[in-house]
């Protein structure tokens, strides 16, 4: 087989340049542990931008409340968006150790369904946040001063 240039990180010489796969073959993923590693550390990162971009809004929602009362509504439907995105994001290890059981179990079926909510609960995170920032972006483009 020719080498090409395909990239993958997992094998390959000091390069990192393997063979490329036939169609039949599959690139390497990767070990488990790697791949459990990489899904904590997305974990991680949910729980992170959501909570603390609460955190944030909520510190700013004191400063609103008494010098832009108008803010208020915006920056309380962020806090409420990001809420979302940190419920969506607890969820996310529980339906992915369920997940991980159906296909232990070999039942594929049940797994590709929970595998699908695992990445679902996941995207709706992350927009979960974007929703929560955009609204106040929103908000504070609605209330600027008129120059």
């Amino acid at each position: 087989m020719p080498r090409s240039a395909a990239l993958f990180f997992s094998t390959g010489d000091k390069f990192g340049l393997v063979d490329k796969p036939t169609a039949t073959e599959r690139p390497p993923l990767g070990s488990l542990e790697q791949r459990t590693e990489i899904a904590s550390q997305g974990m991680k990162g949910l729980f992170l931008i959501n909570g603390g971009g609460a955190v944030a809004l909520l510190a700013f929602l004191q400063s609103a409340w008494t010098n832009t009362p108008a803010l208020v509504p915006y920056v309380a439907s962020g806090i409420v968006a990001l809420m979302l995105g940190l419920v969506f994001a607890a969820a996310v290890p529980f339906v992915r150790i369920t997940t991980s059981l159906h296909y232990q179990n070999q039942n594929f079926e049940r797994a590709w369904r929970y595998s699908f909510w695992h990445r679902l609960l996941e995207k709706l995170s992350i927009a979960a946040f974007a929703i929560g920032i955009l609204v106040v972006v929103i908000g504070v483009f609605a209330n600027l001063p008129e120059a």
